[in-house]
């Protein structure tokens, strides 16, 4: 019993530091380079060349120009997909979900490869741009989870409507996306060739800047281009940073309330355990133990059972924070080793503390009191 209380103890005051060193990590440093300072939106597409210069000559650089133009779906695999209504029947929340994704439209685009933010899951490359004199499907390629919902594998041929128009494409890849990196990217994404004769807008990234440079950019773009919208991308991540505080405070709370009733539970079987090993410890004392022998034993025994099971509690902790991040939240994991130390030295510290104070009256008892007892 104290094992397990031991080791569950533990495992909570590792968690969530290391899902709280995680979190910070994923919204503070990217995987790759450094985080843009601003994500430009509904740029015309004879804006893009005025726009590129306008930034070269303010010192910034404007990346990764995304062409986003609307479509929706009307048919998989050549079966015309039916906007669904209920009729009062039972509908299970991933029967919303998967008719709400099928129903809405989509935001495609083009692109000859994968980002610096994507990652290929399965199925290849792009062959190329695409001819219309080859007479073959466009290529597409879509987001893991997305098509994961939508229950889409490669070889499916998907059938959009844009402007009017219908566009099919075979699926050839699935591609992991990281959306933190605020990079743009969307759940399908057509080879080119195919959906360049479409209007629609663009989108991009403007590289890193210092606060005071990105100032001046953002007052005179807003005079020169002043269709164009504009997102700090620091200013969002402050705001999910903060939200993901008070979210990770709060857990540590109910975790002070659960760890002070688990030491106090802890306190309960120790001492428990101290009174009904007294004959064991009486015989020790009747053979020729002395005091500091039986202190010895006693500490010995609960310095070994408490390191042991802090450690084995700290290593499922780290291991189901590394779980949640990986698969969970898709994130990446951060190891935060100073909680991990603290949490066993707590846990250990707290079990000799307590050993102290159960035991002490069973090491000064004298033998002839114990017999009587």
């Amino acid at each position: 019993m104290i094992c397990v209380c031991l080791g569950l103890v533990t495992l909570l005051a590792t968690l969530l530091p290391q899902i709280r060193s995680s979190v910070r990590a994923e919204i503070e440093t990217p995987e790759k380079g450094d985080r843009p300072s601003f994500f430009l939106l509904d740029i015309q597409p004879d804006q893009l060349d005025p726009l590129r210069e306008f930034l070269t000559k303010n010192g910034a650089k404007f990346l990764r120009p995304s062409a986003l133009i609307r479509g929706r779906l009307v048919s998989e695999n050549g079966k015309q997909t039916q906007r669904q209504e209920k009729l009062g029947s039972f509908v299970t929340r991933e029967d919303e979900q998967e008719s709400a994704f099928r129903n809405r439209g989509f935001n495609l685009s083009y692109r000859d490869g994968l980002s610096s933010s994507e990652t290929l899951v399965s199925g290849r490359p792009f062959s190329g741009a695409w001819e219309a004199i080859s007479q073959k499907i466009p290529e597409v390629s879509v987001e893991e989870r997305f098509a994961g919902r939508l229950g889409w594998k490669l070889g499916d041929v998907l059938t959009f409507d844009i402007e009017g128009e219908q566009v099919k494409g075979q699926i050839v890849n699935i591609r992991s996306v990281r959306w933190s990196s605020f990079q743009p990217n969307f759940f399908v994404v057509f080879q080119p060739g195919v959906l360049e004769s479409f209007s629609g807008v663009f989108i991009g990234i403007v590289d890193k800047l210092e606060a005071e440079k990105a100032r001046e950019i953002t007052r005179a773009m807003a005079k020169e281009f002043p269709n164009i919208s504009f997102i700090k991308v620091d200013q969002v991540l402050g705001r999910i940073y903060a939200v993901s505080e008070q979210m990770i405070s709060a857990l540590l709370l109910t975790t002070l309330w659960v760890l002070l009733a688990a030491a106090l539970t802890l306190y309960s079987i120790a001492r428990y355990e101290s009174y009904y090993r007294m004959s064991d410890m009486n015989l020790l004392k009747v053979v020729g133990a002395g005091q500091q022998t039986v202190r010895r034993i006693f500490v010995t025994e609960s310095l070994t059972v408490s390191l042991l099971s802090a450690t084995i509690g700290s290593v499922c902790g780290i291991g189901i924070a590394y779980v949640l991040m990986r698969w969970g939240l898709e994130g990446t994991f951060a190891w935060e080793p100073a909680s991990i130390f603290v949490a066993i030295g707590g846990v250990t510290g707290w079990m000799y503390v307590q050993t102290l104070l159960t035991a002490r009256r069973v090491w000064l008892t004298k033998p002839r009191e114990l017999l009587v007892a």
